[in-house]
């Protein structure tokens, strides 16, 4: 099931990172639902606080994110928009 996370005017149910690269690569993460072949390498990060220049790995490669890109949000006038990271986008931050 999967989880949204909200603030007063503003929710996060899922995120696109892009991925560096030569070509535009991207994996969307949904909160709440463990995406299959990706994963966080640093414990201390969420995908809510994942910015730029962390590591992931996405079906068993380490990968650096390029951009954080808001996926399924509220307000919807906010989706494709990139951000430092989501928690600062949901504190009103960026």
């Amino acid at each position: 099931m999967s989880e949204t996370v909200r603030s007063t005017e503003r929710s996060v149910s899922a995120l696109l990172f892009e991925l560096r690269g030569d070509d535009y690569r991207s994996v969307a993460v949904w909160l709440g639902v463990t995406p299959y072949g990706v994963c966080l390498i640093d414990s201390q990060h969420s995908w809510l606080t994942t910015r730029a220049g962390d590591a992931i790995v996405v079906n068993g490669k380490r990968e650096t994110v390029a951009a954080v890109e808001l996926y399924s949000v509220s307000p919807l006038s906010q989706c494709d928009r990139v951000v430092t990271c989501a928690a600062d986008w949901i504190a009103g931050n960026c």
